[in-house]
């Protein structure tokens, strides 16, 4: 390799490596590449499902550079899901403090208020963002419901319009548009908007509800009456389907199958295996919609009528967890396993009991047994994989406690590594980065940053599997996989694997214009 073309390769890669932030000798910005590390290891475990080690993580980055807001809009989010509203909103409060044109903090904010019933300020979010971006679609989606639910219907189709404009692939849009449309009278127009909801995406009940009330309406009786079937196929627990079609059984004489629809909609049998799936079913669905006392209360219900239903036991251990009732979950997630749960909720009990365990037991062995049955279950999910890396990190330390004080010291050994790379000791940053990773090996920034560095020592070889690990650690790390594309482009002249790398990249991040010259320029090579 030439030596400028090697100089602006070490140049991107360890941009992209280091999030953007070159290091130069003089001006290390300490606080914020450490803060920054934080960051990223809280998304990550956010994504995998730990709230508490997320918590801590955004809360260090916090601490280290109070003035860094994405770590207070993303913590947030994590308060909110563990039930906590109002300390979510002082975070998205803050985030929004340190930039006003925080246009994703506003979003989350906006919704969180429509949430606590403050239509008015989520309105005034809702404006705001659109005021920044008026070309975004989910902003314009959400203000449209929130103008449907005032009964604004001129306002609301509007706003679905414009979302449908941007993105002409948003299902969403079309449904709540063709509801706007029949509120206003439109059934032809509103039939359209939900057949095309429904060519998107064919597997949504409510896109077939909402089209059977529209051909009820036409007098379309048998339409009507398919698309009820189809909406009551893909969610059996959709009781005013039930209630619909037996109208229209009724209408058509079919008073049998009326009855019939009536008794499915409720269980007529509380003791019954019939009744333990309504309910388990009802509490399925409260639980996705955050109705977490009603959850409870019908997953109890589910298993006083069938003692024997793991999924129940499951299901309630998990909304028991986010009540933060921790004993009474580990005892449902023992219940549902040894009732032999099917897959992949197995998997899915065994990973639960596990963070349990790990972070509100100090139980490292016993989540490491877990965690190791998880992955066995379902070899496939990254997020057991990561969790259970991470398990043996801290089992091997001894506790949490000890694994935080690795932590800690693998930080410093980064940070000590990209001063040293900015003062261009890439021997020095390399070994750095070789002691951050023996003490914590699931840190794939760590492998991903190191192999930047190897590159640069001709080291290409090193660096391939550095990148390779780092993906293996997070597969959604598009830096390591646009780091891997250039090194398989620029010197082993992989140019197909080189492509592939480049896609994933941009598959993870789409409107990144790097990415995308990187795949385009190799469509580009290939072709000749």
């Amino acid at each position: 390799m030439k030596t400028y073309r090697l100089a602006i390769y070490l140049l991107r890669a360890f941009r992209g490596a280091l999030g953007g932030l070159v290091i130069f000798a003089g001006c290390p910005v300490l606080a914020q590449l450490s803060a920054t590390n934080y960051f990223d290891k809280g998304v990550v475990k956010m994504d995998a499902g730990d709230s508490a080690g997320a918590m801590a993580d955004f809360s260090k980055a916090i601490e280290l550079k109070p003035d860094y807001a994405r770590p207070y809009c993303d913590r947030a989010l994590v308060k909110e899901r563990l039930g906590d509203g109002k300390g979510a909103m002082g975070d998205f409060n803050q985030a929004i403090k340190l930039i006003p044109d925080y246009s994703a903090a506003l979003l989350d904010r906006g919704l969180l208020k429509e949430s606590e019933k403050d239509y008015e300020g989520a309105m005034a979010d809702f404006n705001k963002v659109i005021e920044l971006k008026p070309d975004f679609p989910l902003a314009l989606w959400d203000r449209g419901l929130l103008k449907e639910a005032e009964k604004d219907y001129d306002e609301a189709m509007d706003d679905f319009s414009k979302a449908i404009n941007y993105d002409p692939g948003f299902a969403d849009a079309y449904a709540d548009r063709g509801i706007t449309k029949k509120e206003k009278g439109d059934l032809d127009g509103a039939i359209a908007d939900y057949n095309k909801s429904i060519q998107l995406n064919p597997t949504v009940a409510r896109y077939y509800y909402n089209r059977a009330n529209a051909r009820r309406d036409k007098g379309d009786v048998d339409g009507a009456m398919s698309d009820y079937d189809k909406a009551l196929e893909i969610n059996p627990l959709y009781t005013i389907a039930y209630d619909n079609r037996a109208n229209l059984k009724k209408r058509k004489g079919d008073v049998a199958g009326a009855k019939l629809d009536l008794l499915l909609g409720t269980p007529v049998n509380p003791s019954s295996r019939d009744a333990a799936i309504y309910y388990y079913n009802s509490g399925n669905y409260q639980r996705e919609n955050k109705k977490m006392e009603g959850a409870l209360a019908n997953y109890n219900r589910a298993i006083g009528a069938d003692p024997t239903f793991a999924q129940a036991y499951l299901g309630r251990g998990t909304v028991e967890e986010y009540l933060h009732k921790i004993d009474d979950a580990i005892a449902d997630y023992d219940k549902a396993i040894k009732l032999n749960l099917p897959k992949p909720d197995d998997a899915t009990a065994y990973f639960n009991r596990a963070g349990l365990k790990l972070d509100e037991k100090g139980d490292a062995v016993g989540a490491l047994e877990d965690y190791k049955r998880a992955v066995e279950l379902a070899p496939n999910n990254p997020a057991y994989k990561i969790s259970f890396d991470k398990a043996k990190i801290i089992a091997a330390a001894g506790g949490r406690a000890q694994a935080d004080k690795n932590g800690e010291k693998a930080m410093a050994f980064e940070i000590s590594a990209q001063e040293k790379a900015g003062k261009q000791d890439f021997e020095g940053a390399i070994a750095d980065f070789t002691a951050a990773i023996a003490l914590d090996p699931s840190d794939y920034s760590a492998y991903r940053n190191r192999g930047s560095l190897k590159a640069s020592k001709h080291d290409f070889d090193g660096a391939l599997a550095d990148f390779t690990k780092a993906i293996e650690i997070q597969p959604d790390d598009a830096r390591a996989y646009w780091s891997r594309g250039c090194l398989k482009r620029d010197e082993k002249r992989d140019f197909n694997g080189a492509l592939e790398d480049f896609n994933h990249a941009l598959d993870l991040y789409p409107k990144s214009p790097v990415y995308r010259n990187a795949r385009d320029d190799m469509k580009q090579r290939l072709q000749k």
